[in-house]
């Protein structure tokens, strides 16, 4: 993964989250073996709604880029995925959607 550049490859929200964080541990590190998780290159793009604790997130430095708020905010959304090139979401811890933001818009 290419961390140089200032784009943002990926948002994940619910990143707070066992599931999130273990997304993100991956798609900084990489899993051996599991080929299905997206390329991702640029800094990850978390979301986190306001009061979650962020200092997991810490180790990671400037490859990921904390944003809180609330996902039903629509105008929060909007600035979350403005140049990113993919989205996860995890709502509720129940599953996951991977979308092409090439493909849609808000």
């Amino acid at each position: 993964m290419n961390h140089q550049t200032n784009e943002v490859g990926a948002v994940v929200t619910g990143a707070a989250g066992w599931l999130g964080k273990a997304l993100v541990s991956a798609l900084i590190h990489g899993i051996d073996g599991l080929s299905s998780l997206p390329r991702i290159s640029g800094r990850i793009r978390v979301f986190i709604l306001p009061g979650e604790d962020k200092t997991w997130f810490a180790k990671f430095g400037d490859k990921i880029e904390i944003h809180e708020g609330d996902i039903r905010d629509k105008t929060a959304v909007k600035k979350l995925f403005e140049s990113t090139e993919c989205a996860i979401f995890f709502i509720q811890q129940v599953s996951f959607i991977l979308i092409k933001l090439k493909t849609f818009s808000l």
